[in-house]
């Protein structure tokens, strides 16, 4: 049996007071260049490979219903320390499809992905781009791998699915999975070239994530673990490399619209404990796995589950029992708390700072944007560090981490994209 928990005062309270983790992310980052691009910015991914960091980003107008996507690299060291080198572009046109409920079914950037060599970018088989040699060939129930060139793509392979795709997710080293409409994910394993698949097979599943499966994450330092949630408070962790369901964990009554994995750690099941007991082990979980620089195992005893920390973005309903307002002056979308999955439940904390639009995670720390500002607080705790940059005038329009979880980060505002390099 599941159940909906929301944390209280006294265990928010416990949890903040306990847990202190080996060193605070103050300083974490420093600005490494600045980037200038023709339209507004609605979309960026990096990816950072030794001395390389590759640059996805889209860019166009909100009214327009086509924009351009670009792909370029630039050296993190060397006598061209940060200059940008194109390696494509290409206009594409993105159609967001809505699921049976009427809700889109993905956000933006479930969509387009670069490949973990950034060499070729995977999207859904509707979304339209000119191609050099062949036609395109409209099939919903698909995705595609293309190289981008100057102005135009090359089709690299096309893979078909059962059913409508979602949103997509690309795993390092040459994972590639797509949620489909009727609540099935897809999993490919491709070719080191990432121009064909050696193996595909679907993930199992439980009969909760129906109807659709609208965002899969990966866990920081767990490269084969991935989260996925239905956005009605439904959420599973597989382990993609062995292909199995690891757990399951529900919130009846939540709408979650995005979540944000932190960081995953071992958890000992008992029958009766004292909360304070709980509230003890549940941090010294945390601060082992922080402190552990190589990736987590998850192989387990028989009797550990898993337990996992995610920033979620919630739908404020006043008619749902377990309504709880954000703040005033907080996003009218949606409100940033920090949640915990465990023993098949999520809890959940307060919402954090008012103003918050987005959120990422960076080691222990979190990323946050409001309107103009981009700021770092601790994930802990909740507390405010310090800023990273103000957009005066602007709005930040996206903020992101690499996907090899390396600590560099973007920022975006109109047409200015700011990348940030570990201290």
């Amino acid at each position: 049996m599941t159940e909906y928990k929301e944390m209280n005062d006294d265990s928010r309270l416990k949890i903040q007071q306990k847990v202190k983790l080996n060193s605070k992310p103050q300083g974490l980052l420093e600005l490494f260049t600045c980037y200038v691009h023709p339209m507004p910015i609605s979309m960026v991914q990096l990816i950072v490979k030794d001395n390389e960091i590759f640059v996805s980003v889209k860019c166009g107008y909100s009214e327009h219903k086509e924009s351009t996507l670009f792909v370029y690299k630039a050296l993190k060291n060397g006598e061209k320390m940060g200059c940008p080198s194109l390696i494509g572009h290409v206009p594409i046109a993105l159609q967001i499809s809505k699921n049976v409920l009427g809700r889109d079914t993905a956000v933006e950037k479930s969509l387009l992905q670069l490949t973990p060599d950034a060499q070729s970018v995977v999207l859904l088989n509707s979304i339209r781009t000119p191609y050099s040699c062949a036609s395109d060939c409209f099939q919903e129930n698909a995705v595609k791998i293309v190289r981008l060139n100057r102005g135009h793509a090359s089709l690299v392979k096309r893979l078909e699915t059962t059913q409508g795709v979602c949103c997509l997710l690309v795993c390092e080293p040459r994972f590639l999975l797509a949620a489909e409409e009727g609540g099935k994910v897809k999993l490919w394993i491709m070719n080191s070239e990432w121009s064909g698949h050696e193996e595909d097979w679907y993930l199992p599943m439980v009969d909760c994530m129906f109807p659709t499966i609208v965002e899969l994450k990966t866990i920081p330092k767990s490269a084969s673990l991935v989260v996925g949630h239905n956005g009605y408070g439904e959420f599973c962790l597989w382990d993609i490399d062995k292909r199995n369901l690891v757990s399951r964990f529900s919130s009846p009554g939540m709408s979650v619209l995005e979540c944000v994995p932190a960081s995953v750690f071992r958890w000992q099941t008992k029958v009766e404990h004292k909360m304070e007991t709980i509230v003890d082990e549940i941090m010294d979980a945390t601060r082992m796995q922080f402190s552990e620089r190589s990736q987590v195992n998850i192989v387990s005893p028989e009797n550990e589950d898993v337990a996992i920390w995610l920033l979620i973005s919630t739908l404020s309903d006043p008619d749902s029992q377990y309504y709880q307002p954000c703040d005033q002056g907080a996003n009218t979308v949606g409100c940033w708390r920090l949640a915990l999955l465990i023993n098949n439940m999520v809890i959940t904390g307060s919402a954090v700072d008012a103003g918050v639009a987005a959120v990422t995670s960076v080691g222990q720390g979190i990323i946050g944007r409001s309107d103009g500002l981009v700021y770092v607080w601790e994930l802990s705790t909740g507390m405010k560090l310090e800023n990273l940059h103000s957009f005066k005038g602007s709005k930040v329009s996206f903020i992101a981490t690499d996907t090899s979880y390396s600590g560099a980060l973007a920022v975006a505002s109109g047409g200015q994209l700011l990348v940030y390099l570990p201290s």
